[in-house]
């Protein structure tokens, strides 16, 4: 089954075929709690569940995951080597690079621009979620730019980011930099369901997963 079989709506949070069947199950699972898992008809619950799941996220197929995975390494070493001499001076500077390189990589052949454009947005927000982090600092702080661990090498790369500056970025968007939705290629970090508070830690550079004490898909940062 391709990733359009299942729901048309490119804006959803994404999940694996694994997530989706394990969101299905406690969703019917909830239905029969709700019930005290009295008489009821189990089929059912499954249905209107799974009929529920599919309404609010997209499936998407383990190429995809990996056509995503790449370009997101892609992306974020390219950027890093535009900076491997030179500092930036603010947030702009680095959302301009982010804008040229996922640019490149949507005309190179074999990068899907969809997959190109939804990775290229999960780093314009780490960049603003950072600098929002940060922005009652005085002094410039650290940004990482890319890093990457694969046969134990980690490339690190850091650029510095005016506070001032990234006021363009996230003024009246808060909320939409600072929220990561499953289905997402995230850096290493913590992460805190948006619904129940329960944090997923990501130790390598992955894909975010629904949530798995509520199996929510909104998250921020912490």
């Amino acid at each position: 089954m391709s990733d359009h079989d299942r729901n048309e709506n490119t804006d959803l949070p994404e999940v694996s075929e694994e997530d989706r069947t394990r969101m299905i199950s406690a969703g019917a699972w909830f239905r029969a709690k709700d019930r005290a898992f009295g008489p009821g008809d189990t089929v059912s619950d499954w249905l209107q569940s799974e009929a529920e799941v599919d309404a609010n996220v997209k499936t998407v197929s383990a190429e995809r995951r990996w056509a995503e995975y790449e370009a997101d390494r892609h992306l974020r070493w390219s950027v890093a080597d535009r900076f491997s001499g030179d500092i930036p001076s603010d947030a702009g500077a680095v959302m301009s690079v982010i804008d040229a390189v996922a640019a490149q990589m949507a005309d190179a052949e074999g990068y899907d621009p969809a997959v190109v454009g939804k990775v290229a947005n999960t780093f314009r927000k780490d960049v603003a979620n950072w600098a929002h982090e940060h922005r009652e600092h005085h002094e410039k702080q650290e940004l990482v730019l890319g890093r990457w661990q694969e046969r134990g090498q980690v490339l690190l790369h850091t650029a510095r980011a005016s506070v001032d500056d990234v006021r363009k970025w996230v003024s009246d968007k808060v909320d939409q930099y600072r929220t990561y939705h499953a289905g997402e290629v995230v850096p290493p970090g913590g992460y805190l369901c948006a619904n129940c508070h329960t944090r997923q830690e990501i130790a390598n550079t992955a894909h975010l997963r629904p949530c798995g004490n509520c199996y929510q898909t909104r998250f921020r940062r912490f």
